[in-house]
């Protein structure tokens, strides 16, 4: 199974390349690089600088990049390759799981979780990945902070996201590959 571990603040291309590496679809889903992020975000700083709001620095990313990708890079990112994200509502968690057994399409869900403070100064968040793999006929935490990818029984994974979202103010996230697109643009 597909893993990166953490480097920098580059957890949410890590989380993308573990769901884009571990697809079991028909089509290859490129891997996503630390330039394709810092491309995206720059593009998105640089429409807010043309509608007139100028903040000082990037809500997209860090300077010097050093990652720390807003969900909106992390959009823009993935629809570079056919795939859309979209929020959950804690009541939907359920229902996604039992729908990614069964649909190779839906890639799995991004989860950003409130992390440990940046040398005390500066609270930060961190992206990780919640995937099923159908050959080995399970669920699995591909977090890049862990050494290898984390085994999770259905109910496990439930209670792995409430906790999440109770404890850390996560948002949940879906992940699904784009079939219309796949049959439009074959590679």
């Amino acid at each position: 199974m597909y893993h990166e571990r953490q480097s920098t603040f580059m957890c949410g291309k890590h989380a993308l390349n573990c769901l884009f590496a571990n697809a079991e679809l028909e089509r290859t889903i490129p891997l996503v690089t630390k330039s394709d992020m810092e491309v995206n975000a720059n593009e998105l700083y640089g429409e807010l600088k043309r509608l007139g709001t100028t903040p000082w620095v990037s809500p997209y990313n860090w300077p010097l990049g050093l990652g720390n990708y807003d969900v909106t890079v992390l959009m823009k990112t993935a629809a570079q390759k056919d795939v859309e994200i979209g929020y959950l509502k804690a009541d939907e968690i359920l229902n996604a799981l039992e729908k990614m057994e069964k649909d190779r399409y839906i890639l799995g869900l991004l989860l950003n979780v409130k992390s440990s403070s940046l040398f005390g100064l500066v609270r930060t968040r961190h992206w990780y990945a919640i995937l099923y793999h159908h050959k080995l006929g399970g669920f699995f935490n591909v977090d890049s902070k862990l050494e290898k990818p984390c085994a999770l029984t259905e109910k496990e994974c439930v209670n792995h996201i409430n906790n999440a979202i109770s404890s850390l103010d996560a948002s949940v996230l879906r992940v699904t590959y784009l079939r219309e697109s796949a049959a439009l643009n074959p590679s």
